[in-house]
């Protein structure tokens, strides 16, 4: 991906890492399914928290609520009703 902005403009990338996080969040059963199948050991969780823990990393990651109360943010990216992509970026 290559954006093309203006010197000493910051880009747009809410709209990016939401449709990361969106791709991530539908394919975390799969990944966790595979890797508790073919690479886990005894102490490797059960598929369900594993999703769980990839599902919550995710969260934390890039803000699942509504962002009415902030005026920088504007209208969300992602319908509020549907998986992960309708907030705010924190590093």
């Amino acid at each position: 991906m290559f954006l093309t902005v203006p010197d000493g403009a910051f880009p747009e990338v809410d709209p990016l890492v939401a449709a990361g996080i969106f791709v991530l969040n539908a394919i975390a059963p799969d990944v966790a399914t595979h890797f508790v199948v073919h690479l886990g050991g005894e102490t490797t969780p059960t598929v369900e928290t594993f999703v769980r823990r990839l599902r919550a990393d995710l969260t934390a990651t890039f803000e699942l609520t509504g962002t009415d109360s902030d005026p920088d943010t504007g209208a969300p990216h992602w319908p509020r009703a549907s998986t992960p992509g309708a907030g705010n970026l924190y590093a």
